[in-house]
């Protein structure tokens, strides 16, 4: 919404005390209305010029103001607007009950059944019971507008962003921003500050927090305080949220401190996250810590795209060459079967389907807890990988299983995802993994565990079923104690891609 107040209000300071109609004349503006125009102490410091009965007043540049009553105190340079105040240009209009104006230091007062109104665009600020003005001086390099007594504004794009992707259909505006909160403050230009209980909504997605601020220009959108934008298959909250808007949907959201991520498939926590959008919904998601260095190059978007770029590298499992190194907690992904932490986390979530999980740096992944977990002791009841990566592939499960059957955020019928293979790398033998399995005729599962610089567990039904290891690989086959005879104590594998025990073949 343009806010060019200074023409709108230069009606307002021109309007002069004495000889009304010269001076309204010599300032480019004249009284086109008003039954009754008084001066009262003409000449004197307490001057006083009254214009009341439907006053009008008209000024250069398609500028009107109408009131009930208008009173110009001549000295102080102070003008007042009592009732059905009406301010209008080409540009805007803004309607109050009354209107306060002082001149000198370029402050206006809205008060009662306050809107402010963009001509051009359409824009509204509405349900304000005070909006202040301030206009810009070379003390105050912007104008600035303060809107108080829990304001609703609608918010239409009046110019092309940057990057118009996704964006609706030519010819087609995306809906507005729609924005409450207990005070606003329009900026300049461009700037609007929401403060206070905030709620937002652009479409289908829905945002709110203690604070926040939208740039028109730039169409982005930062969210503070406990915040929290939901959308299409989406929670996503932290202290910090910073959205970037691609017409009526999400292009990317950077979350930070306490950031948490809730999907269909999946659940992030991490100290930062950056979830990229398509068509509105969650393609892809970087999880990280926070970055040690305190240099120019520490920033999150430098951190992000470090992280993004090492994650890409692993598309075919290899490790990064230069890890980037960070502090704090690390990022934790959830899915229904497993869970992973690592410094950094990269999710692809195509059309809402989990497909991969990439996690890179000090990586451990877990099973779920499962039917097998109780028939063992607690140290090897769980199958569990660990390495400098770990990849998570994930496939739908079968289309027959209907326990695995769900629906997306608008009904539509989608079956679930299931793990199907686990990678860990990690080179001198940090790959390592402990995994149960189950063997023909043994009423417990064995165990085994395996290091090597790459081991590959392929699963059905949620348990393993086969394991590739590229050496030098080690490890131990344990048996259930009944099944091992007399006092056999578990054997190591030798340097090779042999192991111990039947494990089926995949």
């Amino acid at each position: 919404m343009r806010r060019r107040w200074a023409l709108l209000l230069a009606c307002a300071a021109a309007w002069p005390a004495a000889s009304a109609h010269a001076q309204i004349s010599a300032r480019d503006c004249e009284i086109v209305d008003g039954r009754d125009l008084r001066v009262l102490n003409q000449g004197m410091p307490n001057e006083r010029a009254i214009l009341s009965g439907d006053a009008q007043i008209r000024c250069t540049g398609g500028v009107l103001v109408r009131a009930d009553t208008m009173i110009s105190h001549t000295a102080a340079g102070r003008r007042e607007f009592v009732g059905n105040v009406l301010f209008q240009d080409s540009l805007k209009s803004l309607t109050a009950d009354r209107v306060d104006y002082e001149h000198a230091d370029g402050r206006a007062l809205a008060r009662g059944n306050v809107m402010l109104v963009d001509r051009v665009d359409g824009s509204v600020v509405r349900d304000a019971s005070e909006l202040e003005y301030l206009r810009e001086t070379p003390d105050r390099p912007e104008s600035r507008a303060i809107v108080r007594g829990r304001p609703h504004a609608t918010l239409y794009q009046s110019r092309p962003a940057a990057d118009t992707a996704g964006s609706a259909a030519a010819g087609e505006p995306p809906p507005p921003l729609e924005i409450d909160a207990d005070s606003m403050a329009i900026v300049g230009e461009r700037v609007y500050r929401a403060i206070g209980n905030v709620e937002m909504q652009r479409g289908e997605t829905h945002g709110t927090a203690g604070e926040a601020e939208f740039d028109q220009v730039e169409q982005r959108v930062v969210l503070l305080g406990e915040a929290i934008i939901e959308g299409e298959g989406f929670t996503l909250s932290g202290e910090r949220l910073v959205a970037y808007l691609a017409g009526e949907h999400l292009r990317e959201v950077h979350a930070l401190e306490e950031a948490v991520l809730l999907g269909e498939d999946l659940r992030i926590d991490a100290p930062e996250l950056q979830v990229y959008f398509r068509d509105g919904a969650v393609h892809r998601m970087i999880a990280m810590r926070l970055p040690a260095e305190t240099g120019p190059d520490s920033s999150a978007a430098a951190a992000a795209d470090s992280l993004a770029a090492a994650a890409d590298t692993l598309v075919t499992d290899e490790a990064p060459a230069a890890p980037l190194r960070t502090v704090g907690p690390q990022p934790r992904a959830t899915a229904t079967e497993f869970w992973l932490l690592a410094d950094s986390i990269d999710a692809l979530i195509p059309d809402q389907r989990l497909e991969q999980v990439v996690a890179v740096g000090n990586a451990y992944g877990e099973r779920a807890a499962d039917s097998l977990t109780a028939a063992l002791p607690e140290l090897v009841g769980r199958d569990w990988l660990r390495g400098d990566t770990i990849t998570g592939y994930f496939v739908e499960a079968p289309a027959a299983d209907t326990v695995a059957t769900d629906s997306t955020s608008d009904g539509r019928a989608r079956n679930r995802v299931a793990l199907e293979r686990l990678v860990a790398v990690g080179e001198g033998g940090k790959a390592q993994s402990l995994y149960r399995i189950r063997e023909e005729g043994k009423d417990r599962p064995g165990v085994n565990y395996l290091t090597a610089n790459r081991i590959m567990l392929f699963l059905r039904d949620g348990e393993v079923v086969s394991v590739e290891a590229v050496g030098p690989v080690r490890g131990y086959h344990l048996q259930p104690k009944e099944d091992r005879g007399g006092g056999r104590e578990p054997d190591a594998t030798p340097d090779v891609e042999v192991r111990k025990g039947p494990p089926p073949q995949r």
